[in-house]
């Protein structure tokens, strides 16, 4: 049993309901590109190391989204009587959606781009294809994550994962403090932001690009 699938069968233990965690993904997606766009400004008004910190930000986000919507999209299917949920995306979707919910690399951290299950070029032709597919709003929401999120798979990565985990800093702290702590262990985390940070504005072009955004 995969982990989203314990999440949503301890939901339903919860009394929790597809809606909400649908409306959670969607705050999480909206929280993505408010962070995407103030790591833009920040980059260009100070550089780019102020601008990691909201940029490693819009990356969890998006990574809470696809999993609110994966918990959401378990629960419409059981509610329906379902064992297991369909895809309409197909086969490379599918399984880049599996990628994604079982071993994406932590948020501020990248994997090698060998460790996908295709080419990431034929994984956004077939995101393209499903956003051109579906008018369900939620579900396009989903797919552009999965979209932007592309790039945290990267050339030249390793058999590790490279970066800094995000998701063991305490984001609660003080922000001065946060930025010292990324700082302390930025060299590595640096060059990688720049890179994915790059690409998510490339791939968000593309899509804008095809009436798809």
């Amino acid at each position: 049993m995969s982990l989203h699938d314990r999440l949503a069968l301890k939901a339903l233990e919860m009394g929790k309901t597809a809606s909400e965690f649908n409306d959670a993904a969607h705050n999480h997606a909206n929280a993505t590109w408010l962070f995407i766009v103030v790591a833009g400004a920040i980059w260009y008004f100070f550089g780019w190391k102020w601008a990691l910190i909201p940029g490693a930000l819009a990356i969890y986000s998006a990574f809470q989204s696809v999993s609110s919507t994966m918990v959401a999209t378990r629960l419409e299917a059981w509610g329906k009587g379902a064992k297991s949920t369909d895809s309409d995306f197909g086969e490379i979707v599918q399984a880049y959606g599996k990628i994604l919910e079982t071993s994406a690399p932590a948020p501020g951290t990248v994997a090698d781009v060998s460790k996908l299950p295709y080419p990431k070029q034929r994984i956004k032709e077939a995101i393209v294809a499903a956003l051109r597919s579906t008018d369900n709003p939620q579900l396009k929401e989903q797919l552009k994550v999965a979209y932007i999120l592309l790039s945290s798979w990267q050339e030249d990565v390793g058999p590790e994962s490279q970066g800094m985990d995000m998701s063991t800093l305490d984001l609660k702290q003080d922000p001065k403090l946060l930025a010292k702590e990324v700082l302390e262990h930025s060299a590595e985390f640096e060059k990688w932001a720049a890179i994915t940070q790059k690409e998510q504005a490339q791939l968000k072009e593309e899509l804008l690009a095809l009436g798809l955004w």
